[in-house]
């Protein structure tokens, strides 16, 4: 479909819409790190567990 819709530009491949995969894993550590700090800058509070009041 984008071929069809490109006008006169060179055509597109397929490699243009494909995902990559070719990235490292990121460990489960760097992934909370990374929503910790997303918490933070949409105005939310990083807790833990222990804080939480009883019957939570």
């Amino acid at each position: 479909m984008a071929n069809a819709l490109r006008g006169k530009g060179r055509p597109h491949k397929l490699s243009e819409f494909q995902l990559r995969w070719d990235r490292p894993s990121q460990t489960w550590q760097e992934q909370l790190a990374f929503v910790q700090a997303l918490t933070v800058r949409m105005g939310g509070e990083i807790g833990h567990v222990d804080d939480r009041p009883p019957g939570h």
